[in-house]
């Protein structure tokens, strides 16, 4: 499914990608079991966006180490986060959170904007995962 935005399209799907952290050398930070994201930070060559069950990190490459030094990370970082990427373009970062009684319990209506804050809603919908779509 594909939303437009301001900025641009806005994908939303589903599908863990915690496994890819393997090609990178990466595991799982020891205080923040439960992995659920993974995705290139596209503001930032080098690092990758990282969620688990208790966080939100990028994980540095070249450092090997996961860190919280992102812009808008106290807005960010919270526990639960399905999805998470940024635009390049414009700095912006979107994120998924599940919420309470809908059809499945990892489903969320709203799409969470970050920087500045704002949001898109599906209603009646059940979105897992949610993208910038992003030229190449």
């Amino acid at each position: 499914m594909t939303s437009w935005s301001r900025t641009g399209w806005v994908a939303v799907g589903c599908g863990p990608r915690w496994r890819g952290c393997r090609r990178w050398g990466c595991r799982s930070p020891s205080r923040a079991p439960g992995g659920h994201d993974l995705f290139p930070v596209a503001g930032r060559p080098g690092r990758l966006w990282v969620t688990t069950s208790a966080s939100v990190f990028q994980y540095d490459i070249a450092g090997g180490a996961f860190v919280q030094d992102f812009a808008g990370a106290a807005e960010i970082v919270r526990p639960g986060v399905k999805a998470i990427g940024d635009d390049p373009r414009t700095g912006q970062a979107l994120s998924t959170v599940p919420e309470s009684g809908l059809g499945e319990t990892w489903w969320t209506t709203r799409v969470g904007v970050h920087r500045p804050p704002g949001s898109y809603t599906l209603v009646n919908g059940g979105i897992y995962k949610a993208r910038w779509w992003l030229p190449r």
